[in-house]
């Protein structure tokens, strides 16, 4: 069972969600997941008044990053338009060094993709790392396929778009890391 205790006592029952904006909007199975998630007492960062941070998206992306280091679960929902975005890239490749310490829990749910089109960047991963490729240093791009990389290869849930049980999606990953939901994580 993963002990997920966090030393500041704010963060003991909190979730780490990376996911691209749209699909916190678009996508309602993971609402419905962040409200199972609430009803068990855990505390979902970044929240949805979060912008409120900070002034600037410069500040607001880097409390994502430390928030990261707090936390002790994180959930990353990987879909068709999440490498699209550089913030989240940095968001798992942090997720990952976090991961590699021993100081995080992670959890993927592919979000109508396959665990192999993450991994290998194929279709959406492979148009998002080629438009990067052109903008972003070798080095930086590197690290973020070495992220996608690991982060696929970690068991996961795949979800379908039109899957209505979202409750039992959660349970899955939940059993695939040995989480007991009562008042937290535990």
């Amino acid at each position: 069972m993963a002990n997920v205790e966090a030393d500041d006592g704010k963060f003991s029952n909190s979730v780490f969600l990376s996911m691209a904006e749209d699909d916190r909007r678009g996508l309602s199975f993971i609402r419905n997941i962040i409200d199972v998630l609430r009803r068990h007492g855990l505390d979902i960062f970044p929240s949805d008044n979060g912008r409120k941070w900070a002034r600037d998206p410069e500040d607001f992306q880097r409390s994502r990053l430390e928030i990261i280091e707090k936390v002790k679960v994180a959930v990353v929902f990987l879909s068709e338009r999440y490498p699209f975005s550089v913030a989240r890239l940095d968001e798992v490749v942090k997720i990952c060094d976090s991961m590699k310490s021993e100081k995080l829990v992670v959890c993927p749910i592919f979000c109508d993709v396959e665990p192999s089109d993450v991994r290998y960047q194929k279709n959406s991963y492979e148009k998002a790392i080629a438009k990067r490729l052109e903008k972003d240093s070798d080095e930086r791009v590197k690290g973020w396929r070495l992220a996608l990389r690991l982060i696929s290869s970690l068991s996961g849930v795949i979800v379908r778009r039109n899957r209505p049980d979202y409750e039992s999606a959660l349970f899955e990953v939940a059993n695939l890391k040995g989480w007991t939901f009562k008042s937290g994580i535990t």
